[in-house]
C-alpha cells in the first residue's frame, strides 16, 4: 500500500488506541508484586509500578504486559513508546486478557465507523494527490484502499469476537452493532481470523 495511505492508517490506529480508555490497569492478577504496582501506579509512582511490572511483563504475565504497554503508550514513568506499548498488549491479548483483546479491536475501530464504500471515498479524497499516486486511475486507487481497509475491519471484528467470548461487557455490547457494518465477506474474514487467534490463545 502507497506510503501517505500508510501513515494515514497508522496514525488514526495509535490514536484510537491511545484514546480507547485504557484506565487503571486492572487488579485481576492477585499477586504480591503485582497489587504492590498495582498500588505505586494509583498513588502516581510510575517509576515504582514500572519497577515492579516490567520483569512480570518480560516474563510474559498478561496483566503486567497489558499494564506496562499503557505506561508505554501514555509515557507514564518511561518515554512514549509506541512500538513497545503495541507489542505488550497484543502479547496480553494473545494470551486471552480480555482488556487487552478488547483494545485491540478498539484500535482499529476507525475503519467500522463508516459504511465501506463511504470509508474509501473519503480516504480518496485525502490521498488522491499523493506522488506515489500517479499513474492510477481512481478506479485502481480506489480499489487499493477498499481491499487495505476491508482487511483491517474484518482485523477489528476478529478481535471483538474474541474479547466478547472473554467477557468483556463493551465488546459484547458493541459486537452485534458492528457486524452490522460488514460485509459478508469481512464477517467470513473476522470469523476465520478469531478462529486462528483463539488456536493460539488456548495454546
Amino acid at each position: 500500500m502507497i506510503s501517505a495511505m500508510r501513515v494515514l492508517f497508522l496514525s488514526a490506529t495509535l490514536f484510537l488506541l491511545a484514546s480507547a480508555g485504557l484506565g487503571t490497569p486492572r487488579a485481576d492478577n492477585t499477586s504480591d508484586l503485582f497489587l504492590e504496582g498495582k498500588a505505586a501506579y494509583e498513588a502516581g509512582d510510575f517509576a515504582r509500578a514500572l519497577e515492579l511490572w516490567q520483569p512480570m511483563a518480560d516474563a510474559g504475565d498478561p496483566h503486567a504486559e497489558f499494564a506496562v504497554g499503557k505506561m508505554y503508550l501514555d509515557g507514564q514513568g518511561i518515554e512514549e513508546n509506541a512500538e513497545k506499548a503495541i507489542r505488550f498488549i497484543y502479547s496480553a491479548a494473545q494470551k486471552g486478557y480480555a482488556p487487552a483483546v478488547y483494545k485491540l479491536a478498539r484500535a482499529d475501530v476507525w475503519y467500522l465507523a463508516f459504511p465501506l464504500e463511504d470509508f474509501v471515498n473519503s480516504v480518496f479524497d485525502k490521498t488522491r494527490n499523493d506522488p506515489d499516486h500517479r499513474g492510477k486511475s481512481e478506479g485502481e486507487l480506489k480499489a487499493e484502499i477498499r481491499e487495505f481497509a476491508s482487511g483491517r475491519r474484518a482485523f477489528a471484528a476478529g478481535w471483538l469476537i474474541l474479547a466478547a467470548e472473554e467477557g468483556d461487557p463493551k465488546a459484547i455490547s458493541e459486537k452485534d452493532r458492528v457486524f452490522s457494518r460488514l460485509t459478508d465477506a469481512e464477517k467470513e474474514a473476522a470469523e476465520s481470523l478469531a478462529d486462528s487467534r483463539r488456536n493460539g490463545i488456548d495454546d
